[in-house]
């Protein structure tokens, strides 16, 4: 047993450890989502429709910067399995440099043409004064924010997800009471509406910043970073880091893509439908960040371990397999479980309980699929040094088959709503192939540091 798979009780501990908690983060940030909508949709149709369409935009832009910030997570993740700190820090800022050049231009986009960016989503005056009132407020809150998930990217690498979720725990205290307030109009404050929404958000957006930053410059022991670590350029490793971020960054992008690609299928499903798939995916959403949190832990254990060698990390690659498939199955059958006590809590036709049952069905067995491949591929393969596979296969299978398939089932062969969701996630068990092939071929395995390393001696 202990030639093929991982004996090591430390090397458990910690993965299950920074699992635990990343899931808790996971939690936490979807529950300030839902707490948005929730509370912004008992205000207002229109301003729920506004908020909304600025939510789909920060979505794409919070999927590209996490691309960006994750090249961080990787390259970080294997200098701190050498106990490298100084390379870290002196990779630090081309990362920092690089999210918040991002930020500035989605922020100049936003600025410079609000209207046309609105547009692309929906031609409805009311919508369209709503969605441009949350937008011309939450725009501003977007550097601090790029600046935040860098920093926790760069804490993630080193293995420290306590702060992510303190500060997830803070920003929807304050992101609740500031909803109430400036929604409403409650405490003295003036009732704003969505505007107010956008100003709740900018503010937990903006304390989280300088949490976080206070944490990794005056109480982390790891790292031991200072302010002119943050901002003295070292340009010389714009390309090292680029070399695995730019991967990520592409099938971020893609995955954004076959988001929205969705949203316009969906939309154009009946009503039943529509609300069908809101009250599955919305509990989907939540028993899916067992999978996300154990794929990103994954990804950094991996990054460490790969300097102690690649017999050693083959044997944590076929251990983390059998836990996979044991999240996979805990997913599913969670999904199974809670299903019909949570659709008793709707009030909605037969036939739309009808087919949101049918939907969580099936979205059990995409679950399943979804925590072996997405922990296989964003954790082992990506964090073991091999971002540009996984984005080869985001590629093929969003582009080439995701989106012309469900085009095809929802325009042009009509098929029902249970084949359509099915077209949209198909990528989800289609993957499974080529991430049981990669990761148990072991071509996954490369040290990034190797060449920085030889070149500094």
């Amino acid at each position: 047993m202990s030639s093929h798979f991982c004996t090591d009780k430390e090397f458990f501990k910690g993965y299950f450890k920074l699992a635990v908690m990343l899931i808790i983060q996971q939690a936490i940030v979807l529950s300030v989502n839902l707490l948005d909508n929730i509370m912004i949709g008992s205000y207002s149709e229109n301003a729920l429709a506004g908020v909304t369409i600025i939510n789909q935009i920060h979505f794409v832009y919070q999927g590209l910067l996490d691309g960006l910030v994750t090249g961080m997570v990787v390259l970080g993740s294997q200098y701190w399995g050498k106990k490298d700190a100084d390379s870290i820090r002196r990779l630090a800022p081309t990362g920092f440099y690089v999210a918040v050049a991002f930020s500035v231009l989605m922020f100049m986009i936003a600025a410079f043409l609000p209207r046309e960016l609105v547009g692309l989503f929906t031609k409805d005056p009311a919508v369209v004064t709503e969605a441009l009132a949350y937008l011309d407020v939450i725009k501003w809150s977007w550097i601090f924010f790029a600046v935040s998930m860098f920093l926790l990217a760069t804490m993630r690498g080193v293995g420290s997800a306590n702060v992510a979720v303190v500060v997830s725990v803070i920003s929807l205290c304050v992101n609740a009471t500031g909803n109430y307030a400036f929604i409403f109009g409650r405490f003295g404050a003036p009732e704003l509406g969505s505007a107010g929404a956008a100003l709740a958000t900018a503010i937990a957006r903006i304390l989280e910043m300088f949490i976080v930053a206070f944490y990794v410059l005056k109480i982390d022991k790891k790292l031991c970073m200072k302010i002119k670590d943050m901002v003295t350029p070292h340009f010389e490793n714009i390309g090292q880091y680029m070399g695995v971020a730019a991967p990520i960054l592409i099938a971020e992008g893609s995955f954004c893509c076959g988001n929205a690609a969705q949203a316009v299928v969906l939309g154009n499903l009946s009503t039943t439908a529509l609300a069908a798939n809101s009250i599955s995916t919305s509990l989907y959403q939540l028993v899916k960040v067992m999978a996300i949190g154990a794929s990103n832990a994954t990804a950094v254990c991996m990054g460490q371990i790969v300097p102690r060698g690649k017999e050693y990390a083959i044997r944590c690659a076929n251990s983390l397999q059998i836990i996979f498939i044991a999240i996979g199955a805990v997913v599913a059958l969670v999904l199974f479980v809670i299903r019909i006590p949570v659709l008793n809590m709707y009030n909605v036709s037969p036939e739309t309980r009808e087919l949101a049952d049918q939907f969580i069905k099936l979205l059990c067995i995409i679950g399943f699929c979804m925590s072996y491949q997405m922990s296989c591929n964003c954790g082992i393969t990506r964090g073991g040094g091999d971002p540009k596979f996984v984005m080869y296969v985001d590629l093929i299978c969003i582009w080439l088959i995701v989106i012309p398939l469900s085009f095809l089932a929802a325009f042009k062969f009509n098929w029902s709503p249970l084949a359509i969701m099915l077209c949209l996630n198909i990528d989800q068990i289609i993957k499974i192939v080529p991430a049981s092939i990669k990761v148990n071929s072991h071509t996954w395995y490369k040290d990034l540091t190797v060449k920085k390393n030889e070149e500094k001696e």
